[in-house]
């Protein structure tokens, strides 16, 4: 299927970057957050961060599989 966009070679490793740098985005508020005196909101960014890093590894080992 022609998408308009070449994508690369490592399209698995460019899903898990992808996934990396939102986790990284919830990290750094969830820093802001501790940095705050909030740490419930540290918790839970942190929380959603591990989330996406895991959902980053499952998209990218599906995706080498295609």
């Amino acid at each position: 299927m022609e998408i308009g966009f070449d994508v690369g070679a490592n399209i698995p490793s460019g899903v898990f970057v992808t996934h990396l740098l939102a986790a990284g985005f919830f990290f750094y508020v969830g820093g802001l957050n501790a940095a705050a005196g909030e740490p419930l909101g540290l918790v839970l960014n942190g929380v959603i961060g591990i989330l996406l890093a895991l959902v980053g590894v499952a998209a990218a080992r599906i995706t080498a599989r295609r």
